[in-house]
């Protein structure tokens, strides 16, 4: 009766051990599951700040472009208006060579 009763400790004993290990085992592919997906994730984040970073580069350099546009055009306006002032004031001359 001892001996069964020891045997029967042993089977529970084995069966807990059994039934332990196998909730380790599924816990360790759900961990190794997210490290996975992490990974990926970190991944999409790292491939997503290149691309930003590049697109910002190419933003900036556009942004230089415009700036250099502008100017140019600032300068051509200036150079109009001083066109036509000068054009009024020869016109007005004109108009008083003909009085």
């Amino acid at each position: 009766e001892r001996t069964q009763r020891w045997r029967q400790d042993l089977t529970l004993q084995s069966q807990d051990l059994t039934r332990r290990h196998l909730e380790v085992e599924a816990r360790l592919e759900q961990i190794q599951a997210l490290e996975a997906d992490s990974a990926r994730k970190s991944q999409q984040v790292e491939a997503t700040a290149m691309q930003l970073k590049a697109r910002e580069e190419q933003l900036r350099a556009r942004e230089e472009q415009l700036k250099a546009r502008e100017e140019h055009l600032n300068t051509r306006e200036e150079q109009l208006r001083a066109r036509e002032e000068h054009l009024n004031t020869r016109e007005e001359e004109l108009e008083q060579t003909k009085q």
